[in-house]
């Protein structure tokens, strides 16, 4: 695995609540580089702020019932984006609304 893809690597789900993320301000480029946040906006957007969303958080994608882990969350445009990692490795963004949350914590 090359030094870029390392933070997107495989992950024991079992140690999914020690996972880095990005809680309580927007991401930057620097999270994204040190694998806390999947996704970081620039330019001007005053609707971009953090979304209040406990992280990380287990999650279940809609669309195929894959389980997958919340990292950030941030309001963009009325709706809550979310970037999460997927325990084989990966990661991707999506709508929280196209998301089912989970109940462990």
């Amino acid at each position: 695995m090359t030094e870029e893809r390392a933070p997107w690597g495989p992950f024991d789900l079992a140690s999914w609540s020690q996972l880095p993320h990005v809680c309580a301000r927007l991401a930057t480029e620097d999270d994204v580089i040190a694998g806390r946040a999947v996704f970081h906006q620039s330019g001007r957007d005053r609707t971009r702020r953090p979304a209040e969303v406990p992280l990380p958080c287990r999650a279940r994608l809609r669309a195929d019932g894959a389980e997958v882990v919340i990292v950030q969350a941030e309001w963009a445009r009325g709706a809550i984006v979310v970037g999460y990692r997927d325990p084989a490795g990966g990661n991707g963004v999506a709508l929280l609304h196209e998301l089912q949350l989970g109940d462990e914590r």
